[in-house]
């Protein structure tokens, strides 16, 4: 919390700064408007280090004008404090616009280090070793590029908990995902969370019967823990195509 505390204290700062500015007459004042604005511009879309050396740049130039004019002009010492005070205040506004730019662009990218990691640590559901939907989609569509290559099938399995027992969701829940994953080919079949009730099954090089045989060891290995006679769950099941994937797609989308 405390650097967008921070952030919020110098943009406080650069208002009173720039009403400051515009408070004192002065024959510059459009000029500063169309330099602090442009500055602006050009600080949220460079670098921070070149847009540092713009800064100091700036600066020195503006300041060099001044100075020129004041000679020009033959101000005196009292004459020219206007002059000097409105380019401090010039010089204070842009250094706190490179300031604020440079703590939002690292947070930016804090920000999105952070999503990275997050959506690393996702990919595997909490407590169950499967994968999230994201996750076992994108590993699904690189199977299926090598299955289309070797001209083998895959299918595609949707196990759903009935709703009378979603009460118990989170043991069942548990229960089937762990199952799943002692019934299928460890590192050559994928088990996914397809959404809060339901997991989802890659099956590679299978066909109806080789579907059959793992639906029927999983049920056998589900009554270790459950009673067989209760119908906990529904499956579907589908060959898998491209048409899979494009109704994903599209499913998602409509979400």
């Amino acid at each position: 919390m405390e650097r967008p505390s921070l952030t919020y204290g110098l943009i406080i700062i650069l208002i009173l700064l720039i009403m400051g500015l515009f408070r004192i007459e002065s024959d510059y004042q459009t000029i500063y408007l169309i330099a602090i604005l442009t500055t602006g511009g050009v600080f949220a879309f460079l670098k921070r280090s070149i847009a540092f050396i713009i800064l100091i740049s700036e600066v020195i130039i503006t300041g060099f004008l001044l100075t020129y004019e004041a000679y020009q002009a033959k101000l005196t010492s009292i004459g020219q404090l206007p002059l000097v005070f409105n380019h401090l205040i010039f010089a204070a506004i842009v250094t706190v616009l490179w300031i604020i730019f440079f703590l939002l662009k690292r947070d930016s990218l804090r920000l999105s280090q952070m999503r990275e990691k997050i959506s690393k640590l996702e990919r595997l559901e909490e407590q169950i070793n499967v994968f999230t939907k994201n996750e076992f989609m994108e590993k699904a569509k690189v199977i299926w590029t090598g299955l289309k290559r070797r001209n083998e099938r895959g299918r595609v399995i949707f196990i759903s908990i009935n709703p009378s027992f979603q009460h118990t969701e989170k043991a069942l829940v548990k229960t089937i995902g762990n199952t799943l994953m002692t019934t299928v080919r460890g590192n050559f079949d994928l088990v996914g969370r397809y959404d809060a009730n339901t997991f989802i099954v890659l099956l590679q090089n299978t066909d109806e019967q080789g579907k059959e045989i793992v639906l029927t060891r999983f049920k056998k290995l589900l009554e270790d823990y459950v009673d067989s006679s209760d119908q906990i769950f529904t499956v579907f099941d589908e060959e898998l195509t491209d048409e899979f994937f494009e109704n994903e797609l599209y499913s998602g989308e409509a979400q």
